[in-house]
């Protein structure tokens, strides 16, 4: 899936958000039913609902890695 810069970054943000909010590790909050705060906080970063919800199933490590290209 190509990504563009401001997704990934919304991306990492709320993972973010959700890993200090909750004590978590971000494959936690991944794998838990928290894709509606992730949206929430994505949307807040203008990213549109839809593709919130698919940037929700794209690997972490797959958009770390790409941010380092």
């Amino acid at each position: 899936m190509k990504m563009t810069y401001q997704e990934i970054g919304a991306l990492l943000c709320a993972v973010g958000e959700q890993m200090m909010g909750y004590g978590v590790c971000a494959g936690a909050v991944q794998d838990g039913n928290g894709d509606d705060d992730l949206v929430k906080t994505m949307r807040k970063h203008g990213i549109k609902e839809d593709r919130a919800r698919e940037l929700c199933r794209v690997d972490l490590l797959q958009a770390v890695e790409y941010v380092d290209i």
